[in-house]
């Protein structure tokens, strides 16, 4: 919902609007639903939209941390590789160890 006035007053002209061509569809038809089962039915898209919305996330994290997935990888060890071929890249010489 908007707050600007004038935006305000068109989201509640279309509102309004809609709910009167609900009306007369209903008239024309014959077909009235309960508030009940309005209600059931938009729970039904939210929930939907909410359980699409949880496996686009997912599939996001999983696309950003794909690297950490699969195969386990020791920490150090990934770390320690990383540095060595930093070094070679660099042409700087690795430290020695003990």
């Amino acid at each position: 919902m908007s707050q600007n006035p004038v935006e305000r007053a068109g989201e509640q002209r279309e509102f309004i609007l809609r709910g009167v061509a609900s009306l007369e569809e209903a008239r024309r038809t014959g077909v009235y639903y309960s508030s009940q089962e309005v209600l059931a039915e938009m729970r039904t898209l939210l929930d939907r939209r909410k359980m699409a919305e949880r496996a686009e996330t997912q599939k996001r994290l999983e696309d950003a941390f794909g690297l950490w997935s699969e195969p386990k990888v020791d920490g150090q060890e990934y770390q320690q590789a990383l540095r060595q071929e930093w070094d070679i890249l660099t042409g700087r010489s690795p430290p020695l160890e003990d």
